[in-house]
Formats: structure tokens, sequence, C-alpha cells
């Protein structure tokens, strides 16, 4: 197991998951579904972006981070609010996901994760 990652057996499935219908920044790319635009955040300082060909909705990142991920209609994380939660849970969050498909730029665009 990776540090800082939690395994899957330590999740508490008490809390529902969250799911996200008509709420975020959408667009639509050629040919491609919904992809959701990095939100820049204006406390921590970073974007934050999933991206959804990698991401199978195992929804870590939202028992980690529930103000910042939501699992949309097709069961993939979408980021509500990137100031949701302090930067090193955000970082778990992202940690965590076991395909990493959530990435965190800085506020200069270098990448803090994966």
């Amino acid at each position: 197991m990776v540090a800082g990652r939690r395994s899957r057996d330590a999740r508490t499935p008490s809390r529902p998951r969250s799911v996200v219908t008509g709420r975020g920044a959408w667009t639509r790319a050629p040919g491609a579904t919904l992809a959701c635009v990095p939100q820049p955040s204006t406390r921590n300082r970073i974007a934050i972006e999933v991206d959804r060909t990698l991401c199978f909705g195992f929804g870590d990142c939202v028992d980690t981070a529930p103000g910042v991920f939501a699992l949309d209609e097709t069961e993939k994380a979408v980021v509500l609010d990137p100031d949701a939660e302090e930067l090193d849970f955000i970082l778990e969050a992202a940690q965590n996901c076991p395909v990493d498909a959530i990435i965190v730029t800085d506020e200069h665009g270098r990448q803090i994760y994966p």
C-alpha cells in the first residue's frame, strides 16, 4: 500500500456518496463526453482536474473530500468546489484515487499530483 492511501476496507460506507446532476463547469469537447474544466481555487491557489477517461467512479475522492468531489449521473468524479477542503485533504483525495485520475496543479500550472 502506498503511504498516505487508505485501503478500501478502511472506508466508512455509512456516508452516502454525492451525485451531481447539472452542476459544475461543463464543456463538450468535440467527439467526447462531457468534461469538467479545471476550476481555479482562490483560497488553496490550485486547479483540480479529473481525467474522466481514467475515472472508474470508485469514490475514494468523495469519501476523503466530499465538499470538493462528487460523482455525477455517470458515476464519474467531478470537482464541486476546490476551496471546500484544506489542501492536505485534497492531495490525500488525489492520492487515494486508485487510477490517478485526479490532477492537481499549482497557481503557476506546475503539476503537484500525480
